[in-house]
C-alpha cells in the first residue's frame, strides 16, 4: 500500500469563483470546475501517524456518496493502462450543510455551507481522492471571550481500498470502498474537525478581558482554601494562649 502525500491547507477564505459550472459531456460523464491546489503537506506520519477508517454506518451527506463503477479497472493490461493514465477522472463539485462539527474550543455551526471540490482517479488497486474543502468556523476568543470566526480552506489527498484487511496501521488516510461507492463525506468531516483551532483568538495582540466589563472573581477552589485556613482545631487554643518571657 502506497502512502499518499497530503496537500496543505490554504490561508485564504472562501472563493465563490473557484467552484466552476457543472456540465455533462457527450459521453455521459459529469465534469465540474476544480479548485486550485495549495502547497503540500507532510506525507504519512503527520498528525501522529496514519489514520485507518472503515466506512461509516450512516452517510452524513448523501450528496458525497459517489458511484465509482466506471472507475473500476479491468483485467486487460491495455485497458488498465488507459484507466491509470486517464487524466479526466471523476470530478465532483457541490455544497453541503455542516452538522455536528464541533470540539471543546470551536465548531462549524450547523447548516453552515461547506464547499467541496473533489476528483476521484483510479489506481491499480485503489481509488485516489484529491479534494479542497472550504467553510467557516466559529468560536470564543480564549483571551477576551468575544465571538470570533475564521475561514477553513483545506486541501487533502486520500485513498479508498476494497478492504482494510492487511493494510499497514501506519498508512495515512486510507478509507474503505462500499461496493461501487465511496463516501467522501468521511474525509470531509474529519478534515473539518482537524481544521478547527485549538486556541482561537480574535487578534494576535488581544489584551484579554476588560476588567470594567468582566470583573475578576475568586474561584470556588480559592474560597474553600481560605475557609480552611480560618478554621482551627480548638484543641490547640491552649497553646495559643501561652506566653514566654524573653530574657
Amino acid at each position: 500500500m502506497r502512502c499518499p502525500s497530503r496537500l496543505a491547507r490554504g490561508d485564504s477564505g472562501p472563493d465563490e469563483n473557484r467552484r466552476g459550472d457543472r456540465s455533462e459531456s457527450a459521453a455521459g460523464r459529469h465534469t465540474f470546475g476544480r479548485a486550485g491546489r495549495t502547497g503540500r503537506r507532510p506525507s504519512c506520519g503527520h498528525r501522529g501517524g496514519g489514520r485507518l477508517r472503515s466506512r461509516l454506518l450512516v452517510t452524513l451527506w448523501p450528496e458525497l456518496r459517489v458511484n465509482i463503477a466506471r472507475l473500476r479497472l479491468h483485467d486487460n493490461l491495455a485497458e488498465l493502462k488507459r484507466h491509470v493514465t486517464d487524466a479526466s477522472g471523476l470530478d465532483i463539485a457541490t455544497t453541503v450543510l455542516a452538522a455536528g462539527i464541533e470540539t471543546t474550543t470551536a465548531k462549524v455551526e450547523n447548516d453552515t455551507p461547506v464547499e467541496v471540490d473533489a476528483t476521484l482517479r483510479p489506481g491499480i488497486r485503489d481509488i485516489e481522492l484529491r479534494a479542497s474543502i472550504r467553510s467557516q468556523w466559529q468560536a470564543e476568543c480564549r483571551r477576551c471571550l468575544e465571538p470570533v470566526t475564521g475561514p477553513i480552506d483545506v486541501g487533502v489527498t486520500a485513498i479508498f481500498v476494497d478492504s482494510l484487511d492487511g493494510v499497514d496501521d501506519d498508512a495515512a488516510d486510507v478509507y474503505e470502498i462500499d461496493g461501487d461507492y465511496v463516501d467522501i463525506g468521511q474525509v470531509v468531516r474529519e478534515e473539518l474537525m482537524l481544521a478547527l483551532p485549538l486556541s482561537p483568538i480574535c487578534e494576535s495582540d488581544c489584551a484579554g478581558a476588560d476588567p470594567e466589563r468582566f470583573p475578576p472573581t475568586a474561584s470556588a477552589a480559592d474560597t474553600e482554601a481560605d475557609d480552611e485556613e480560618e478554621k482551627r482545631d480548638p484543641r490547640w487554643d491552649a497553646l495559643s494562649a501561652l506566653r514566654f518571657d524573653e530574657e
